[in-house]
């Protein structure tokens, strides 16, 4: 997203094609392999895959709290002892004050589109794409791309 403020959290990563960001007391997790160091307790996981990999189940387990909303294919939220929030590609939620959007990746999988105060974060394939700033409900152009990991 764009610099750190309050309007635009920070993304740290969370391994290899993951992340982490807080927003007002929420704490976002996507596609975690690991958790973040001195990172808090995830309040949202989003998992784009239907099958996480081993790294990413471990990661879920070490990073959830009883409280923690797991989004993502229904398949994949089903194999977790979490509130589960399934999605499917264009399915558009508010989520403890942030709004998250699931993606068709095109692969069978997901991707998320997460309004954070005035800033949309497109996390897709190992990567994030900056959408700006969002003025009401439409969005902003992609304008920059950047590893996540």
């Amino acid at each position: 997203m764009r610099k750190p403020g309050p309007a635009n959290p920070e993304i740290i990563p969370a391994g290899i094609g993951g992340c982490c960001f807080e927003w007002k007391g929420v704490c976002v997790y996507v596609d975690p392999s690991e958790k973040v160091r001195r990172g808090r307790a995830a309040d949202i996981i989003c998992l784009s895959r239907s099958d996480p990999s081993a790294a990413q189940r471990s990661a879920v387990e070490a990073i959830a709290k009883p409280t923690t909303i797991v989004a993502g294919a229904p398949a994949c939220v089903g194999l977790f002892r979490l509130n589960q929030l399934p999605f499917s590609p264009g399915q558009k939620r508010t989520v403890l004050g942030l709004e998250v959007e699931a993606l068709d990746d095109g692969k069978g999988g997901l991707g998320f589109a997460i309004v954070a105060g005035g800033s949309r974060g497109v996390f897709k394939e190992g990567t994030w794409v900056d959408a700006g700033a969002v003025a009401g409900r439409a969005a902003a152009a992609d304008v920059g791309t950047g590893t996540r990991a």
